[in-house]
């Protein structure tokens, strides 16, 4: 026998004679009842009648500890208790009643006895499968809908497998019940009630799942901040909310088609600005380049129009558009010089070229002002100042780091680090190794005229910057008669 059960059951022994009788009062019958596997169900003897009476054999009660999975209840019944066991009467029609007196000699209460002798052990088993009850996911849906058809698939878990499905308003919606999928396919907005019963599962509870069909009623604009380096790229995402303000599924946004606009509020000269491109499998996140420097407000918004009512002009169409995020395309930074040689003790200011403007619009704004940070990795070779003073230690090689940051606030108290720009500048500080005097080796000069000549510092046939350092110069010539040197000082 095959049996479905949920929750605890009592198990009653019926046991039959020789001629196939059951007999009505057998619980004195010496029998064992066990479930083979007692980490998914037990076996107590049942106990009436007073405290401390003796437990009945021929009723047990099962308790199902909750875990799914099969299990067989066995009994096995191995003789008499003489103690309970009474012979009941025999009437003329051959019919039992009542409990018996004294009726030893009876022949025929001896045939009882001897039609229910036990002469070998008696077994049967009962197979239990352990489900659990139904459930019927998700348990909340909202379905997008925009005039056509969206079908949306439930799954049932559990149960016996056998399950009657409704729905509480079929105007809104219909259903496709296979198995164990619902098939939702909507007609038109509002909320609806999917109700799972379980037909063969005794005892068990009703599951439901609320549903939503609903057009998009609000978006918002997700970006990674306000600043943009000429000819950068950052990632918008779009987020779409139903009728009662939830979010929907990521599965319902491929039914959905966004559109990024822009609007330019200032540019340094005319061009598109910014280029939108939706990435590929990811209908709700867009890509925005920057291609002009300027300041622009940017939309994300979607075609509210049923796609059954079309019209002439795509922009008579209703939209539902996000709040606007002001971005700022800033000139691309540049470093100046990107490599540089420098002796110990040499001073040079770094020449920083582009960059975000002082009134960024983005400023006043979640997001807040940018952060240029500079650092140089090996500060035993090099240090910088705040005025971009580059001051060289001792003989190696380092890194200058230059990063534009942007520092955005989150829900939660977090904050996204968005690096806007990132530069590098590799130094070398080496030592002198000659001094080279440009137009130096021959030229005509008139008699009382002036010569200026610069010392350039060299490392191997390399320039050194043009930087200031401590470094003193002997200016001698062969005929001082004829050529007087004299130091300038600067």
């Amino acid at each position: 026998m095959y049996v479905l059960v949920n929750t605890n059951h009592f198990l009653r022994l019926l046991i039959l004679d020789r001629r196939g009788y059951a007999s009505i009062d057998h619980h004195g019958i010496l029998t064992d009842i066990v479930s083979s596997d007692t980490n998914l169900a037990t076996v107590t003897p049942v106990t009436e009648g007073e405290e401390g009476a003796k437990a009945r054999y021929d009723k047990s009660e099962i308790k199902v500890l909750g875990e799914p999975g099969a299990v067989y209840i066995r009994s096995h019944s191995r003789g008499y208790d003489h103690e309970l066991m009474k012979m009941p009467e025999i009437n003329s029609n051959g019919g039992w009643f009542g409990r018996a007196k004294s009726t030893t000699g009876s022949s025929k209460a001896s045939l009882f006895r001897e039609d229910l002798h036990i002469d070998t052990p008696i077994t049967d088993e009962i197979h239990l499968e352990v489900v659990q009850n139904a459930e019927i996911e998700p348990a909340y849906k909202s379905i997008y809908f925009h005039g056509a058809q969206n079908p949306y698939s439930f799954h049932i878990n559990h149960g016996s497998g056998e399950f009657a499905v409704t729905m509480n308003d079929t105007d809104i919606a219909r259903i496709d019940h296979r198995g164990r999928e619902v098939i939702v396919i909507p007609h038109r907005e509002g909320g609806l009630q999917i109700t799972v019963q379980d037909v063969l599962l005794p005892d068990s509870v009703a599951v439901s799942a609320e549903v939503l069909i609903s057009d998009v009623a609000k978006v918002h604009l997700e970006t990674q901040g306000y600043l943009m380096e000429k000819g950068s790229s950052m990632n918008m995402t779009v987020t779409a909310l139903d009728n009662f303000g939830h979010e929907f599924d990521e599965d319902q946004y491929s039914k959905m088609k966004f559109e990024m606009q822009h609007v330019i509020t200032f540019a340094h000269k005319e061009g598109q600005g910014l280029q939108a491109k939706v990435i590929a499998g990811e209908p709700r996140v867009f890509t925005v380049t920057g291609l002009e420097p300027g300041y622009y407000d940017v939309t994300a918004c979607i075609d509210k129009t049923p796609q059954d009512q079309e019209r002439a002009l795509s922009s008579m169409n209703e939209k539902v558009s996000s709040d606007a995020h002001k971005i700022e395309v800033f000139p691309r930074v540049q470093l100046q010089p990107a490599d540089l040689l420098l002796t110990p003790n040499m001073k040079y200011t770094l020449r920083v070229l582009g960059g975000p403007s002082s009134g960024s619009p983005g400023s006043g704004l979640k997001g807040g002002q940018p952060v240029v940070q500079v650092d140089v990795v090996d500060k035993e070779v090099a240090t910088i100042d705040k005025f971009m003073e580059i001051t060289a230690k001792a003989v190696g090689d380092t890194t200058l780091v230059y990063n534009i940051t942007q520092i955005k606030d989150h829900t939660g108290g977090k904050e996204f680090i968005n690096i806007v720009s990132h530069l590098t500048v590799k130094i070398r500080v080496r030592l002198v190794t000659s001094i080279e005097l440009p137009y130096a080796r021959k030229r005509t000069v008139y008699a009382g005229s002036m010569l200026k000549l610069v010392a350039i510092l060299k490392h191997g046939e390399e320039t050194f910057a043009q930087g200031i350092a401590p470094i003193s110069f002997d200016w001698n010539c062969s005929h001082p008669g004829i050529l007087a040197p004299s130091p300038q000082v600067p």
